[in-house]
């Protein structure tokens, strides 16, 4: 699936490669998916314009809950890149709603949004959250790995500690 390639090249680090493949895939075929994922290169690209134009088209396009979580998981994604954590914040807010891998995905930008604005604790409690929401999906996503990580390193609170802990064993870090 053309969203599926395009996904894969952008968390390789591909994000140039990824963005011309989607513009070629765009040029044939145009769903929610493929400009979510399209929009997703384009930020990790560093072109805003790009990102945000693909993710009005695909707001346009949205028919139901399912598309409406993928642009929600899409416009959090394009906000980590260029920084804006308030929007990840907000968006993060209306998880409850959503299918459990996407709102696991908004749940980990919450938990990233937060990391960044030095909240490592509020961080922790976002992380573990995403993973009671889809376990086997966050600990095998490569950024929830790398966040539990770093936040194991500057986490203060008692209860976030414990809970980067148990996270550790279940995603089988030592």
């Amino acid at each position: 699936m053309a969203s599926e390639e395009i996904r894969l090249l952008t968390s390789m680090g591909l994000p140039e490669t990824a963005a011309d493949r989607a513009t070629q895939h765009l040029a044939t075929a145009l769903s929610v998916e493929l400009l979510c994922a399209a929009a997703l290169a384009h930020a990790t690209a560093g072109r805003r314009h790009q990102a945000e134009a693909l993710l009005g088209q695909a707001g346009d396009r949205v028919g139901g809950e399912v598309e409406a979580a993928e642009v929600a998981v899409a416009t959090a994604g394009s906000a980590m890149q260029f920084g804006v954590l308030d929007e990840v914040l907000d968006l993060e807010a209306a998880t409850a709603l959503m299918p459990p891998a996407r709102r696991a995905d908004l749940l980990l930008f919450g938990a990233e949004a937060r990391a960044r604005g030095a909240d490592p604790d509020r961080a922790a409690e976002s992380l573990a959250a995403a993973e009671d929401v889809a376990p086997l999906y966050i600990r095998l996503d490569p950024l929830a790995r790398e966040l539990l990580h770093a936040l194991r390193s500057c986490a203060r609170d008692t209860n976030g500690t414990g809970l980067l802990v148990r996270m550790a064993d279940s995603f089988g870090m030592k």
